[in-house]
């Protein structure tokens, strides 16, 4: 997947599919994730890091987590509002194991500051480049008045279980999007209030699940 002049998706269909079943990783599947790009008003340059954890040797899963540098939104129109991150990576392991990816959902982690008078929209979506029409998608909807931390899962649709790369990885493409939107006919504050936040108050941590399982 690669950046298009339509960058965002109102609607995308989530089609599920089955995963296979887990089980333990040798030391030899070799889980990795590299050649990582983006872009996006929510990681503009220099403004991603990602951390893959270690596989637990019982369960298979391993966290994969993303540090967004300006997640944040401003309070505006659902259009105007928009953060946004596109990902590209290569997920990788030894011949003989695949990965799932998403299939617990993804956990967000900031600081949140939004009036009673708007709603905070964020959205999560995983394809693998090879089945891209395969999505895993979480979303939620929060509610002001929300000031200070913020740590909230964005739970599987009903039948989601991730998604699932060929034999040995393959491409992993990965979007992120908050809104924070005013609620129709309620006036409190003005546009772009949370403009020129510092850095440490709009990054944003998102945490997935890969897990290790036989091809």
């Amino acid at each position: 997947m690669r950046p298009t002049t339509a960058l965002l998706s109102l609607a995308i269909a989530t089609t599920i599919r089955a995963l296979p079943a887990p089980a333990p990783p040798s030391a030899a599947a070799a889980l990795d994730i590299k050649n990582i790009s983006y872009w996006g008003s929510a990681c503009p340059t220099s403004g991603l890091s990602a951390t893959l954890g270690a596989v637990d040797n019982t369960t298979g899963l391993a966290p994969l987590s993303f540090e967004l540098a300006n997640f944040l939104p401003a309070l505006g129109s659902f259009g105007s509002s928009l953060r946004m991150c596109s990902i590209v990576s290569f997920v990788s392991v030894s011949s003989g194991w695949t990965v799932s990816v998403n299939s617990k959902g993804t956990n967000a982690r900031g600081r949140a500051d939004v009036p009673g008078n708007a709603t905070m929209y964020l959205r999560s979506s995983y394809a693998f480049a090879s089945s891209a029409e395969v999505q895993s998608v979480n979303m939620l909807d929060v509610p002001g008045p929300l000031t200070g931390p913020f740590a909230k899962l964005l739970a599987p649709s009903a039948g989601d279980k991730g998604i699932v790369a060929p034999c040995g990885g393959g491409e992993l493409d990965i979007e992120f999007q908050a809104r924070a939107v005013e609620n129709d006919g309620v006036k409190e504050m003005a546009e772009g209030v949370w403009t020129g936040r510092a850095v440490n108050e709009t990054s944003w941590v998102l945490s997935t699940d890969v897990q290790v399982v036989r091809c």
